[in-house]
């Protein structure tokens, strides 16, 4: 709930092969997860830039891709900024529940923001 009122925030929109499954997404084994990314910004006293670190894990912990980025903050009275392309070529033999993590930080490693977004991975139409 607090990521709700955060003025600063980073934003997922997923993009790639997937189906919408349940509450979440799908995407097919042996394709590609996308998902870009975009910082908003209402705060008058935000940083020009920061450092965007993103994983996919597993739900267990196991990480199966990761990195970072310096982004530039739009100042308040600009629209969302697309700050990164998060793609994945997922292995055809991945399934299961995992999850894309954010971090928005400044340069002092002081947490801006986070956010994440839980996906499935398996043979879609199976």
């Amino acid at each position: 709930m607090k990521q709700a009122y955060n003025p600063t925030h980073v934003c997922i929109d997923l993009e790639g092969d997937y189906k919408k499954y349940r509450y979440s997404a799908m995407f097919q084994a042996g394709g590609q997860f996308k998902a870009l990314l975009y910082v908003v910004n209402d705060s008058l006293k935000a940083p020009k830039e920061a450092v965007l670190k993103w994983s996919i894990a597993s739900l267990e912990g196991k990480e199966v891709s990761s990195g970072s980025k310096r982004v530039s903050i739009p100042s308040y009275d600009e629209g969302a900024l697309k700050c990164h392309d998060v793609v994945w070529n997922i292995p055809s033999t991945e399934k299961g529940l995992l999850k894309l993590r954010l971090k928005l930080l400044t340069d002092e490693s002081e947490e801006i923001d986070t956010n994440e977004v839980e996906f499935f991975v398996g043979q879609i139409g199976e």
